[in-house]
């Protein structure tokens, strides 16, 4: 434990788009972090922080073979995010196995003398044909997913009546923000207006919420102590929603502000490095942090392929994983490049 205060906190989907925030939220609230994380997982929404956390390495579905590291990590509180499985016929078992690990995970509770259960929900446990959603919604799942969710909720609360253990079950609508799934809304716009593409959305009429993922983190551990049992994460609490048409709006707003804060002599001492760089033989290297570090990697391509220079980027797990254990995070970039650089290169 690093600090008096700090909780020891059993976490569940660690490596996923939500999890890891919370996960890093916790590192830097000085709280001990006991993750379970499948050995196959690919973990590099941790890549700056697996080092801090106390890595269970093992599967939910064999919990029993767990029980004794789960123990001996005496853990306080339990946040619940893993889950597989989504929506249609393909993901039916997936679901059905998701709600009986997490309810093999809340038996468990009691044995590993962990008082409090946080199991995360959906916006899509709710009566979804209502034109607006609330916490007074019926709940009427229309989707397996939905419906394994609820059915998780429900027995929580009974199982919380006959042991004690408090639960908290927050339901998450929309989020955006950085490691999340290229394939969604916010990325994939993004995405393809860097690549000079246009981006395949409707007309914008539909009415959503979306909050920041470090938002809904944020939320879900303030609520870990609350006795509320169907808190709504939502980014306008008492107030209309916007259209997806608005919210497309003010993201594109705050781009162009954005672009316009750019200096334009900058960009143009830019563009002659690496006209210099062609010319003499050398290369960029490239390097980013999370969702930048994707985009990283795609302008190397684009150097490379469209533009004639040689062009590298660094973001593999195990160099990352490797220079950030051996000469710390925080230096981890600078040795890359002092161990594969050449002078002349441009950084």
């Amino acid at each position: 434990m690093t600090g008096g205060t700090g909780k020891r906190v059993l976490l569940t989907g660690a490596a996923g788009f939500i999890g890891s925030h919370i996960a890093r939220l916790l590192v830097e609230g000085g709280h001990e972090v006991v993750a379970v994380i499948r050995p196959e997982t690919d973990r590099w929404r941790l890549a700056d922080i697996e080092g801090d956390l106390v890595v269970i390495e093992g599967d939910l579905r064999a919990l029993p073979e767990l029980r004794t590291e789960l123990r001996a990590a005496r853990p306080e509180i339990c946040l619940h995010l893993a889950w597989h499985g989504w929506s249609g016929k393909a993901e039916a078992e997936e679901n059905l196995s998701s709600l009986g690990v997490s309810l093999d995970l809340l038996r468990a509770m009691p044995d590993l003398a962990c008082g409090r259960f946080v199991a995360v929900g959906t916006c899509f446990e709710y009566d979804l044909t209502h034109d607006r959603l609330s916490e007074t919604t019926p709940l009427r799942p229309r989707e397996l997913y939905g419906a394994c969710k609820k059915s998780l909720f429900e027995v929580a609360q009974r199982f919380s009546e006959l042991t004690g253990v408090s639960v908290v079950t927050p339901r998450v609508f929309y989020s955006y923000g950085p490691f999340e799934d290229v394939r969604r809304l916010v990325p994939s716009i993004a995405l393809a207006l860097l690549r000079g593409e246009g981006a395949q959305v409707t007309q914008g009429e539909q009415v959503r919420d979306y909050l920041h993922v470090e938002d809904v983190a944020s939320a879900i551990w303030r609520r870990r102590g609350s006795g509320a049992a169907d808190p709504r994460i939502m980014s306008y609490d008492n107030r209309e929603p916007p259209s997806s048409h608005l919210f497309y709006e003010g993201y594109f707003d705050e781009l162009a502000r954005r672009l316009r804060d750019a200096s334009a002599d900058q960009l143009d001492a830019l563009c002659n490095s690496l006209v210099q760089a062609r010319e003499r033989g050398r290369k960029v290297v490239l390097a980013g942090n999370g969702a930048s570090a994707a985009i990283a990697s795609h302008v190397a391509v684009d150097l490379t392929k469209a533009s004639g220079i040689r062009a590298v980027n660094f973001n593999e797990v195990d160099l990352i994983t490797c220079f950030g254990n051996d000469y710390g995070y925080e230096n981890w970039i600078a040795k890359a490049t002092e161990f594969y650089g050449d002078a002349g290169d441009v950084v």
